[in-house]
């Protein structure tokens, strides 16, 4: 907290230097981060966007928690004094709404976007899934993102376990970092699943355009950008069915829902492993419409 308040003084400071020069006609904030700046400058016409909030990430965990608190503080006081609030999708909306009681006329959606041809690449996926230690023809799937409760990777591997009953020659990359890393370590410790921790964007890409499925487990996501990511590899997603990835994601046209929980997303993951000609097909329809979300 101490260190957004001091972030804030800092921009302030250098937002007002910087007017001597050029005037700014509307001043855009992010979250809860800056919620100190945009109270020093609410005089002016102001826009806040919020990507999440702090009950989507952490609620059903830290109601008790005195940050939690705090920064759901903020969220409702942004909420309140910028002149405009957007939200990346029509569920995160409604959530401010509710939460924070931000008046509709005041709250629009703006989703997020993608530049598709950042994340595709010509490459062999055998050359690449050899260098992780697995079989070319191996059905890869891969998790990206953090290892927090919000994302699910613990229900992801849970459903890894089951889909493996079946599947005994799926294989799993799960890349990213955080709190849960050494839990899902030794839940996954007898399972093919490989930790990768932290990973550049370039090996990201590698990875993306190696598997055969993205699995994208989360409890709760106002978005998702990672199953646009997906789509522009022209990769099939097996997504949670809740927030953004409910509302762009058809059923069984350019992905699988799933409820964030173990058997609903093993079945989903089963589903496509199984036809990995119906995986192509739907990554392909994945790749068309992911263009209404590139301006």
């Amino acid at each position: 907290m101490q260190y957004c308040d001091d972030m804030c003084r800092s921009m302030v400071n250098q937002f007002h230097e910087t007017e001597r020069a050029v005037k700014f006609d509307i001043l855009h904030f992010h979250d809860w981060h800056p919620i100190q700046a945009l109270h020093d400058l609410q005089d002016r016409d102001t826009i806040l966007t919020f990507h999440s909030t702090e009950f989507g990430r952490n609620g059903n965990q830290h109601g008790d928690w005195w940050e939690y608190r705090e920064i759901s503080g903020r969220e409702w006081y942004g909420g309140l004094v910028a002149k405009r609030v957007t939200t990346v999708s029509a569920t995160l909306r409604n959530e401010i709404m509710h939460l924070y009681n931000v008046p509709g006329w005041k709250c629009d959606v703006v989703p997020n976007g993608v530049v598709p041809r950042q994340y595709r690449a010509t490459l062999d996926p055998g050359e690449v899934k050899k260098a992780y230690g697995i079989h070319p023809y191996a059905p890869l799937i891969l998790f990206i993102g953090r290892l927090v409760y919000q994302k699910g990777p613990d229900i992801f591997i849970e459903a890894v376990r089951r889909l493996c009953r079946e599947r005994w020659d799926a294989r799993v990359i799960v890349a990213g970092d955080g709190g849960m890393r050494r839990y899902l370590q030794e839940r996954a410790a007898d399972l093919p699943v490989n930790f990768t921790g932290y990973i550049p964007d370039s090996e990201y890409i590698r990875l993306l355009n190696a598997c055969d499925i993205v699995a994208i487990p989360s409890r709760n996501e106002p978005f998702g950008l990672v199953h646009l990511e997906a789509w522009s590899a022209e990769k099939p997603v097996v997504a949670s069915n809740v927030g953004g990835l409910s509302e762009n994601i058809d059923p069984f046209i350019n992905g699988i829902t799933a409820e964030p929980e173990p058997d609903s997303l093993a079945w989903g993951l089963a589903n496509l492993v199984n036809d990995p000609h119906n995986a192509e097909v739907l990554g392909r329809r994945g790749r068309a419409k992911v263009d209404r979300f590139f301006q």
